[in-house]
């Protein structure tokens, strides 16, 4: 796994640490979603756009 990692961190231009693995992008961004969800304020704004996927935006209604 560590030489997937850094391939992917080679061609992304990134650190190694920065590269993420996972069952797929709707799990991913879910659990995201929840680490953020304890750090969010009231007044702190996500920004999406209708260009993004709805596994990147549904998340975002449950915080």
């Amino acid at each position: 796994m560590i030489s997937a990692r850094i391939a992917i961190a080679d061609f992304w231009s990134c650190d190694r640490n920065e590269v993420v693995f996972g069952a797929n992008i709707t799990s991913l961004t879910f659990a995201f979603s929840r680490a953020i969800g304890r750090e969010i304020q009231l007044g702190d704004e996500i920004i999406v756009t209708k260009l993004d996927h709805d596994a990147n935006v549904a998340p975002s209604y449950a915080l």
